[in-house]
Formats: C-alpha cells, structure tokens, sequence
C-alpha cells in the first residue's frame, strides 16, 4: 500500500511539472542577450524577435559603460526599436559604469506585427567609451479574452429593442467579438422554445448580419441553430457606442434575456 501511495506521489509530481513546463513553453518571455557597444559610434543589433499579434509591447532597456567604477565618465548611449528598417521608438540615456533604463513602450496595430530587433550606439561624438546593453526579459503582445453578461431583459412577440453595450464590453483593439445568449421562452410546444434575432450595432450602423437563432443552452436544437454571432472587429472600429438589437417572433414572448459578449484581442 505504501508502495503505490509513493508512486503516486511520483505520478503527482511529474505531472505538475509536466504541466509548469509546458506553461512556461507558450508563454515564454523573449530573452535577448546583453549587446557590446563599440567605442567608434557604430551600431550593434540584437537578434530579431517576432510580434505576431497586435496589442502593447513594453521593453526595459539598462545601459552602462564599460569599465570600472567611476572610470572615464559619462556616455550617451541611443537605442532604437526597428521593425525591419523602419525606426519605431528613439531612447538615449546618459550614463558611467551605472546601469540606466530606457522603457519602450509601443502599441502594435495589425499592420505592425512581424520582425523586430534594437540597435544601439554611442549617441555623442564627446567622450565614447564601449557600454554594455542588457534586455530585461519581456512578453511579447498576447491575446487577452473578456467575457461578462449584460443585464436581463424580457421581450413580448413581435417587439424590437436596443441594448446599449455596456462601456466596458466595448472593444477598444482589433479582434473577435463574439455573441451568445439565453432566455426562457415557450412556442407551440417548441421544447427549443422560441427564436430570437440578434444584429451588432455600432453608432447606430448595423455590424454583423441578422442572427435568428435558440437559446444557447437548449438541448432541443442543433448546434447550428442556436443563438451565436461572431464579429472580427478591425482596427476603423474600435470604440465607438455599441448595441445590441433584439427581435421576437410573432408567436411567443421571451422572458430572461441574457446577453454574452466575449472578446478576444488579435488580428484574426
């Protein structure tokens, strides 16, 4: 007996790290190592690293001379984040054998994404000295998922109404937006019960194309006849008042209405 509570435990144990590995594998921070500066105002390049995704990069940059302490004062290091051969963020920080930091702090749209790297220089033709630049580890920009209901309602045969989208619903980057909801509701013994249409509206223009469908949690219908809607929302979109507009048939009422929007930040 004892003998299997110790392989169990074992078991126990390769999984959890099992699982922490295989976390730590998708969600790996990028690592750049540290870039010699040369004393004669050339450039050094880090290695590029891929941004696949919109969303905010945040970078930590730390430069120092090369040295000892207090040795040779000051330099004046630039660094610069390149998307291929496009500059798209400038830092210079004066500094001895002290570690400054530089923060890069970008927000990635669609047609942003791909292969990035740093260039770093001695800034200044006074007093070059060769420094060291380290790259404090980061995460690239990763989709983020919220999901949340909007308020209930109830809605008689034949009627339409507006509900706005609450302002934190709202997406505010490109990505998905995706529409589900329940109700309770009976039609001429339906066990589905009855169809509702959902439309996404943005500044009173309609987003996504009528949506006739059953409760999501109905057991009494296919799949593809249950109330779901998917918007990709580009980046022209973002923001902006949103809103929900909600039709009944003309043979039943349907009480306990709950919207649920969830939004996933990306490209596609």
């Amino acid at each position: 007996m004892k003998r299997i509570y110790i392989k169990s435990l074992i078991c126990m144990a390769f999984v959890a790290l099992f699982t922490i590995s295989s976390s730590s594998a998708t969600f790996a921070a990028v690592r750049l190592p540290d870039l010699s500066i040369p004393r004669n105002g050339g450039f050094a390049s880090t290695s590029t690293f891929n941004v696949s995704r919109s969303g905010r990069l945040r970078v930590t940059v730390q430069a120092a001379v090369r040295g000892f302490l207090g040795s040779g004062g000051n330099s004046t290091y630039q660094v610069m984040l390149m998307r291929g051969r496009r500059v798209v963020q400038i830092r210079s920080v004066t500094t001895n054998t002290r570690f400054r930091s530089m923060v890069f702090d970008v927000n990635v749209a669609c047609d942003q994404t791909g292969r990035y790297h740093f260039r770093v220089r001695n800034n200044l033709p006074q007093n070059r000295q060769a420094g060291i630049a380290k790259f404090v580890p980061f995460d690239p920009p990763r989709p983020v998922t919220r999901a949340n209901n909007m308020s209930r309602f109830g809605i008689t045969q034949g009627q339409t109404l507006t509900r706005p989208v609450p302002r934190n619903l709202v997406p505010r980057v490109p990505g998905r937006l995706t529409l589900t909801a329940t109700w309770g509701s009976t039609c001429n013994l339906n066990l589905a019960g009855c169809k509702l249409r959902f439309q996404i509206v943005r500044n009173g223009r309609v987003l996504s194309t009528s949506r006739w469908g059953y409760t999501y949690t109905t057991r009494f219908a296919p799949s593809n006849q249950k109330l779901r809607l998917n918007y990709m929302v580009p980046a022209n979109r973002v923001g902006g008042n949103w809103s929900l507009r909600v039709s009944a048939s003309s043979i039943g009422d349907a009480a306990n209405v709950i919207p649920r929007l969830a939004f996933t930040s990306g490209c596609r």
